[in-house]
């Protein structure tokens, strides 16, 4: 069944410990950035031949005042805000953004800041976000034929039976890859 939700006109981001909606938003900017790798060759020139997408952001700069910021224990004032902010910062709490284009989900403050201002009195915040993706692992058990020093291919002896070291030493191979 499709989600439904009913989104006011401003943004807002929720976390377990509560909700902090800005009375103004100055400015969002979503940001995808690549990265582009480089091998340089003996002409000096430089091959690319593979990219690597990062993780999207969001920058949010806005104002909050005392009467748009709520926790699970009732609303609270500009300083309240602010000390929510560090404190999902700090904890790494998930956010979810919402603003009237988009909902984005797990979602991590990446970046906290709160210019000083003589223009209003309100909470100026400029806050970026980080996309997280959450990874399901599955283990997975798999056998290994290890051979004795000097065996060959058919399993022929032309030598000593393998020591536990030697058995040790291919199993620090293949857990490092090398």
């Amino acid at each position: 069944m499709p989600r439904s939700f009913k989104r006011d006109a401003r943004t807002s981001l929720s976390t377990s410990l509560g909700i902090l909606t800005l009375d103004t938003t100055e400015s969002i900017t979503p940001s995808y950035q690549s990265t582009l790798t480089e091998h340089p060759i003996e002409d000096g020139s430089h091959i690319n031949d593979h990219v690597t997408h990062q993780t999207p952001t969001l920058s949010v700069k806005g104002i909050v005042t005392d009467s748009r910021f709520r926790t699970i224990e009732g609303s609270s004032s500009q300083l309240d805000a602010k000390d929510f902010l560090i404190k999902v910062r700090t904890e790494g709490l998930i956010v979810t953004y919402t603003d009237l284009f988009q909902i984005r989900e797990n979602m991590i403050i990446t970046n906290l800041s709160f210019p000083i201002s003589n223009e209003h009195m309100a909470l100026p915040i400029e806050i970026e976000l980080k996309q997280i993706t959450f990874v399901k692992t599955t283990p997975t058990t798999t056998t290994v034929s290890v051979r004795a020093k000097g065996e060959d291919e058919k399993g022929t002896q032309s030598g000593k039976d393998a020591t536990d070291n030697d058995r040790l030493t291919v199993a620090a191979k293949i857990s490092t890859g090398a």
